[in-house]
């Protein structure tokens, strides 16, 4: 997908060992299996890395060390990972914006909320992209935004706006009280509905 829109062969996709290599959507070369629970030193810098939707997959001990690696490949990082009440198997660290978001302050980032604000209506998109998506910038590259991303940068201080609609709200508020055993369930039967 960043191949094709972005006209760029310069890409590197890190995952687990159990990647089938098959499926890959990226050249076999280029792609790294690595065991994201523990620390990966970037050999190089990119104009972007991401991470969209793994986080909630790794246990909370190793939260700070996707941090760390993913802000050692890149001063623009594209996150997101599951919220408290997603739902989804394996997942075992759901955790709220702001979670993320202070781990990323921790290392110098700062917020851009430039994709929630234009996603979050777009009923083709899933909403854990749609509302969970959020751009950070190391703070000393904030500067060399284009102003068309630059005015979503959140201030320190300023909470991240909840964009999610109100159905998805209350679905995960639902799912959060359910056992784990219960949700896990849950998301094993809907991925075998639609693999149907």
């Amino acid at each position: 997908m960043f191949a094709e829109r972005f006209a760029t062969k310069d890409i590197r996709g890190i995952d687990g060992d159990y990647v089938d290599r098959a499926r890959l959507e990226i050249a076999e070369d280029a792609f790294q299996a690595h065991d994201l629970t523990r620390p990966l030193k970037a050999d190089r810098r990119f104009a972007l890395a991401s991470s969209l939707e793994v986080a909630e997959h790794l246990p909370e001990a190793s939260a700070p060390i996707l941090i760390d690696t993913l802000s050692g490949f890149s001063d623009r990082v594209l996150f997101s990972a599951a919220v408290p009440g997603q739902g989804g198997e394996y997942h075992v660290n759901e955790q709220p914006l702001e979670y993320w978001r202070a781990l990323f302050r921790a290392r110098g980032f700062t917020a851009v909320d430039c994709i929630r604000p234009v996603l979050r209506k777009d009923r083709s998109v899933a909403p854990w992209y749609r509302y969970n998506s959020i751009l950070y910038v190391r703070d000393d590259a904030v500067a060399t935004l284009p102003a068309s991303l630059g005015r979503h940068v959140v201030p320190e201080g300023t909470p991240l706006p909840n964009y999610a609609s109100a159905w998805w709200r209350l679905r995960c508020a639902i799912l959060s009280l359910l056992p784990a055993s219960v949700v896990q369930e849950l998301a094993r039967l809907k991925r075998r509905s639609l693999s149907l």
